[in-house]
């Protein structure tokens, strides 16, 4: 009897992608979008095929000293991101704060707990960074990511009816928060 070997899962915060990182986050970050519905790092669909544009994002990403990029690998690749974003120094008033943005588990990767692992390394990072708080919006029709927040006690308090375009058609967005 054949039996698959066990899914080897880890999360990290990483501060640089190197050739074979860069290369993953870009193929997963293409994946999600063509696979899920309503997903995009602001990008619109004619881009989805330019990688350089995508590759550029991810780059960029890293030269932000607010953001902590936290990646999930399923067998040494990387298969899912999260950005826990900090407010700017110069921001007093929201420093209790952080946000979660740009969250995702490639289609392949999902159902294997690695969103989990990710929120559990984001809400660590957050509470040992001095944080309270933290935020969090998603469009409406993102609903595995709306669940992924409700069932780890994220408190939805609005909807924004104009939210980003999904297609060319305007779409809401949901808002909550988690004390930490």
């Amino acid at each position: 009897m054949y039996k698959a070997p066990e899914t080897k899962l880890l999360v990290e915060r990483i501060e640089m992608l190197n050739a074979m990182d860069l290369s993953d986050i870009t193929d997963i970050t293409v994946a999600t979008m063509e696979y899920t519905k309503g997903f995009n790092i602001g990008t619109q669909l004619t881009d989805y095929g330019k990688l350089s544009v995508i590759q550029s994002y991810w780059e960029g990403v890293l030269l932000v000293p607010e953001i902590e990029l936290f990646v999930g690998r399923m067998d040494g690749v990387i298969a899912g991101t999260l950005q826990l974003v900090k407010p700017s120094p110069s921001n007093q008033t929201s420093e209790f704060a952080c946000v979660i943005n740009n969250f995702f588990i490639a289609p392949w990767a999902r159902g294997f707990g690695l969103s989990e692992m990710m929120m559990d390394a984001a809400e660590k990072e957050a509470k040992m960074l001095g944080f309270s708080l933290i935020k969090v919006s998603v469009r409406e029709t993102r609903e595995a990511a709306l669940k992924v927040f409700e069932r780890r006690g994220y408190v939805r308090w609005g909807v924004l009816p104009k939210y980003e375009l999904d297609g060319g058609k305007i779409v809401p967005g949901i808002f909550y928060y988690k004390e930490i």
